[in-house]
């Protein structure tokens, strides 16, 4: 089942610049619900003091861990096994790739000043999106970001490997650290995405990316392509976010990332608009993501199908 939990929500966790909010919206999120909003049943599997470790109830079941203990970000880390909140095994991505895992921002002041967030998830699949730098929902740009975990669609048959991660390479408030629909290339593999092992199914964590749609190679969803509503449909034209990895110098296509899609269009709207699907996507609703970008957003489907790990 998806389920969408927002900071305006009744009830809902408070997200700030102190240490351990990001836990606490996950927990409520994930774990226990609030409100209205049932918890999607995800465990805790292990914690300590800020520090927190999460686990689907389905899929590949893959660990993801969140040391929630600096100021303003939250560090994030896949593990295929894991036996404390410190220990594990196949760390995506492997301390040789990025030594402190991913982040995501929640605020960038060190503060109680509530941040806007947005979480959809399911039992095998999490995305977070974060407004640092703003109370509010109303009047978002670029001061935001978003972060991704879960099982992904393979285009290989019993593909135990396609867990993904995306999140900031570093703990910064800059743009040029945002990386979900914010850095996909045609060449291969993009800073800040990894996947749990390649697809040999024997080899530690890989770095992967993202695949943006021809002819608009662009860097960002949602910044470039044929003006909105599209002359020839009518309405919006949105691309699967395929997810390539390199082998031997090619860039293969994997899989790609279930419920969100890349906007084939330049500013199609604000934050949070809706819209509805056509064609194949008939009877969808969808939501507009603001990338980090200043004219980027994406989309995510409020149809549970579209999330489902299935090709």
């Amino acid at each position: 089942m998806l389920t969408v939990y927002r900071s305006d929500d009744v009830g809902a966790p408070v997200l700030n610049g102190y240490a351990g909010s990001l836990i606490n919206v996950l927990d409520a999120c994930l774990v226990n619900g609030y409100g209205d909003k049932p918890p999607v049943g995800w465990a805790k599997v292990f914690s300590d003091v800020n520090k927190a470790v999460y686990r689907p109830p389905a899929g590949n079941r893959f660990y993801l861990r969140l040391v929630d203990s600096a100021s303003y970000a939250g560090q994030l880390f896949g593990y295929r096994e894991m036996t404390s909140v410190d220990l594990g095994t196949g760390a995506f991505p492997a301390s040789a790739q990025l030594a402190n895992g991913v982040y995501l921002y929640r605020s960038n002041a060190y503060s109680l000043d509530a941040r806007a967030w947005l979480l959809l998830a399911t039992d095998r699949v999490l995305l977070m999106w974060c407004g640092f730098g703003y109370l509010t929902h109303d009047g978002v740009g670029t001061s935001c970001d978003s972060f991704f975990f879960g099982d992904c669609p393979s285009f290989l048959p019993n593909d135990a490997g396609l867990t993904l991660i995306v999140g900031r390479h570093a703990n910064s408030s800059s743009a040029s650290y945002t990386n979900f629909a914010n850095r996909m290339s045609a060449g291969g593999v993009a800073t800040g995405h990894y996947l749990a092992n390649d697809f040999s199914q024997f080899g530690a964590a890989v770095p992967c990316g993202v695949l943006p749609c021809s002819p608009w190679n662009t860097s960002t969803s949602g910044s470039n392509g044929p003006p909105f509503p599209d002359p020839i449909t009518g309405g919006l034209l949105l691309d699967r976010m395929r997810i390539i990895e390199l082998s031997g110098g090619v860039a293969l296509i994997r899989g790609f990332i279930p419920g969100v899609f890349n906007v084939v269009h330049k500013y199609p709207g604000l934050h949070l608009t809706r819209f509805q699907g056509r064609g194949l996507y008939q009877g969808r609703e969808f939501l507009l993501l603001q990338t980090g970008g200043a004219d980027g957003r994406y989309a995510v489907s409020l149809h549970e199908d579209d999330w489902l790990v299935t090709v």
